[in-house]
């Protein structure tokens, strides 16, 4: 029998704050229309939570996700949608046909509710991906 209590979890599942002040000016704007808000956090704390290791900046309008040498890929708001974009989404199997574009590398999956993110398996990509 074990004698060990409260055993920590070897990962976290929250996201710590932005560091960056624009990429917190970007979150301080969203707020002002809450489901675009709740789709962005959502997509973020998804994204840093399968890789912490990640920087956020802002970026072409939008919170870039970034390695140690390049742009890995976004979260970016339009009128209608979020787009969460791979920028080598390429190489991802597009197991559920939810991935759009058409060029050479980039490839994203958009967002318009709450509901999507699950409904789209957006979770998955982004296991697959990050």
């Amino acid at each position: 029998m074990s004698t060990q209590k409260n055993k920590q979890p070897t990962h976290t599942t929250t996201v710590p704050a932005p560091m960056d002040n624009r990429v917190i000016a970007y979150f301080d704007d969203l707020q002002r229309d809450t489901r675009v808000y709740d789709i962005v956090a959502m997509l973020r704390r998804l994204v840093l939570n399968k890789n912490p290791s990640l920087t956020e900046r802002i970026m072409y309008g939008g919170l870039s996700f970034h390695d140690a040498q390049e742009i890995r890929g976004g979260i970016y708001v339009y009128s209608k949608y979020v787009s969460l974009v791979f920028s080598e989404g390429y190489t991802l199997q597009d197991v559920y046909g939810v991935l759009a574009g058409k060029g050479k590398y980039r490839r994203h999956i958009t967002i318009y509710t709450m509901a999507d993110i699950s409904e789209k398996h957006v979770e998955t990509y982004i296991k697959s991906y990050y």
